[in-house]
C-alpha cells in the first residue's frame, strides 16, 4: 500500500444544502472541501486527512482544504 487514489462523481441533485450549485462550476470557482480515510485494522484505527484541521475533531468548515477548479 502505498496511498489512495479517487475519482468521484457527484450527480447536482445530491446537493441537497439549501443551495444547490446553479450548474457546473466556472474556472476560478473555489469550493472547500475535505478528504479523510479512516483504517480500523487489528492494530487499531488510524486515520489519513487531506487539508487535516489538526484539531481532535474533523468537522470545522474553516480548515477544510479549497479545491480550485480550472478551464479543461
Amino acid at each position: 500500500d502505498e496511498g489512495y487514489t479517487a475519482e468521484l462523481r457527484i450527480p447536482w441533485s445530491a446537493f441537497d444544502a439549501g443551495q444547490t450549485p446553479a450548474g457546473p462550476p466556472s474556472a476560478g470557482d473555489t469550493w472547500r472541501l475535505a478528504l479523510y480515510v479512516l483504517d480500523a485494522r487489528p492494530e487499531g484505527q488510524g486515520g489519513v486527512g487531506w487539508s487535516p484541521p489538526m484539531v481532535g475533531d474533523f468537522h470545522v468548515p474553516e480548515r477544510f482544504g479549497r479545491l480550485v477548479f480550472t478551464a479543461r
